[in-house]
């Protein structure tokens, strides 16, 4: 099930009272919304991914789960998008049969007669639908199947008690090197030369060929 943080064991009417600024920026981006120290609905469907992906290489499958995890099922098979996928219906004590069709998936309930309260909540009618959001998951519109651009939980490289100047890289300072000067350099590089078995012109023979050419 998804992870409701502080409000878990609550009913939507507790969590209005309790946290009515909370109960709101829900009603406004359910997909998104994430309770405070819980989860989305978007981090719910990355989650499950890995699950899905197995349940469609494998036969007939029983999965017994809550409503929110019923839901991003739902959304998959049917393809449906991200602002669809927290309103669709999912009774409690059902079964849902899932067959696969062309082009699609046919759904057929079966009520277990087990008496349940109505958890169901409807799209708040304030809410403009913008129909601009891709599916969460793209099934059989793309060849791999991700819920949203960017998977990866990248690392935070700073936090409050490590600050970002203590992770920046910095040169080794090395020591100062005097430079020879000329004439020292120029012995060098005879003396190099001549263990190489090579002679070097000296200055003078090189001003001679200057001169010759």
């Amino acid at each position: 099930e998804i992870d409701a943080g502080v409000c878990e064991e609550m009913t939507y009417r507790m969590i209005e009272e309790k946290y009515p600024e909370e109960f709101a920026m829900r009603d406004q981006d359910k997909y998104h919304y994430r309770y405070p120290g819980g989860e989305s609905y978007q981090d719910l469907v990355q989650r499950l991914e890995p699950v899905i992906m197995e349940l469609e290489r494998q036969g007939n499958v029983l999965v017994i789960c809550h409503q929110a995890v019923m839901r991003c099922l739902l959304a998959y098979f049917l393809d449906k998008g991200a602002d669809d996928l927290p309103y669709m219906k999912c009774p409690l004590h059902t079964v849902l049969k899932l067959t696969p069709v062309a082009y699609g998936c046919k759904v057929e309930m079966f009520d277990l007669k087990v008496e349940a309260v109505n958890t169901h909540k409807d799209r708040p009618l304030k809410k403009v639908r913008k129909n601009t959001m891709p599916p969460p998951f793209q099934r059989r519109n793309s060849f791999d199947p991700l819920s949203t651009q960017d998977q990866i939980k990248r690392p935070r490289l700073y936090s409050v008690g490590n600050p970002q100047h203590s992770h920046t890289y910095r040169a080794p300072a090395f020591p100062s090197m005097p430079f020879p000067d000329m004439f020292e350099a120029a012995e060098l590089l005879q003396k190099e030369d001549s263990l190489n078995g090579f002679k070097a012109p000296n200055t003078e023979d090189g001003e001679k060929l200057l001169k010759s050419k």
